[in-house]
């Protein structure tokens, strides 16, 4: 039973990402996945915006000199939810968090007027009316 215990945290901790905090203190990288997110905001008010917003937003984000952030789709908001916490399930690195809904920038395949969000007060997954508001995360590839 001891062996079973150990390989399954053995699990948990190999199946989290790695995040560290940029070297500007502006953004946070996931060393897996090779994204740099976000985590600093103008007036260190979290943006929130309708969907059309949220991308707009992330295409004029100029953040540590870099311009090519993006509205995340789904798949990369939920590689950065850590399942065993909660409000917020989301690395204690990133120090601008809000519990409630992020945009992504995918799109409900059966209505297109209608865009996937994350939660992070508990890692939910669903979907919104593009035009309702929510937070805004971006994100960049940290190689470029």
């Amino acid at each position: 039973m001891k062996k079973i215990g150990l390989l399954m945290v053995g699990l948990l901790v190999f199946g989290q990402a790695e995040f560290k905090r940029g070297d500007n203190n502006l953004t946070v990288i996931d060393t897996d996945t090779q994204l740099e997110w976000q985590d600093k905001y103008t007036d260190n008010s979290i943006k929130g915006a309708n969907w059309n917003g949220a991308i707009s937003y992330c295409e004029n984000l100029g953040l540590d000199g870099k311009n090519d952030w993006r509205l995340p789709n789904i798949n990369e908001l939920k590689s950065i939810v850590i399942e065993t916490q909660y409000a917020p399930t989301i690395d204690e690195k990133f120090k601008y968090t809000k519990n409630h809904y992020y945009y992504s920038s995918t799109a409900r395949k059966q209505s297109t007027s209608y865009k996937y969000r994350i939660n992070f007060t508990d890692g939910s997954i669903s979907y919104a009316y593009a035009s309702d508001g929510y937070y805004i995360r971006c994100v960049r590839d940290a190689e470029n």
